[in-house]
């Protein structure tokens, strides 16, 4: 592992230079150990660590406290995928920080292939996406309380999205108008007016 660590040093000091001045987060993952090879200033930051606390540590170990590659649907490895097919892999995470912030990373693990075609080695660009996260959480947990307040309430209630004009609409509303939900949902600002002027004549 040593001399290996070397050699890459040795023959990439522009990998290195890139590495430690890379906004996004980077490594250099060995494709059958898993273990880290090289990371980026800033991936060191992230983990809170320093480089020799870092280097030839596994990825699944050090960052998610697992004693093997993580697995299943809602967690894949992206260096499992890329050595099962080949091909590049990106997949979610959640990082507990070690000041407590969780973040949202967006994680896409490229091959690096030998002269035989095998994969000894794994390229991963981690990008942070916690800011995009949380507004998509924030929207579905907005969307889903307006559902509940809509299912429960005992007025006719229409509710028109203006961003992406989809109607949100409980029983009520549909009966007197004759008109089906699905239809209102493709014609929502068409049926808004339909319906306030049934209201409002």
């Amino acid at each position: 592992m040593k001399k290996l660590i070397s050699d890459i040093e040795k023959q990439a000091p522009l990998a290195a230079a890139v590495l430690d001045n890379a906004k996004d987060f980077i490594s250099v993952i060995d494709g059958r150990t898993f273990q880290f090879l090289a990371v980026s200033q800033s991936l060191l930051g992230l983990l809170g660590k320093p480089r020799e606390e870092v280097i030839g540590q596994t990825c699944h170990s050090l960052v998610f406290g697992l004693d093997r590659p993580c697995e299943g649907a809602h967690a894949p490895c992206p260096l499992r995928l890329v050595r099962e097919s080949g091909e590049p892999a990106t997949v979610e995470k959640i990082h507990d920080a070690p000041d407590g912030t969780r973040r949202y990373l967006e994680v896409t693990a490229s091959p690096v292939r030998d002269a035989d075609g095998s994969i000894p080695y794994a390229v991963y660009v981690v990008r942070d996406i916690s800011d995009r996260k949380t507004a998509e959480l924030a929207l579905e947990e907005e969307r889903s309380r307006l559902s509940t307040i809509l299912a429960n309430s005992p007025d006719g209630m229409i509710y028109v999205e203006n961003a992406t004009g989809v109607v949100r609409a409980n029983k009520l509303p549909c009966a007197p108008l004759t008109i089906s939900r699905a239809l209102m949902t493709n014609a929502a600002d068409l049926m808004a007016r339909l319906f306030l002027s049934k209201l409002f004549p």
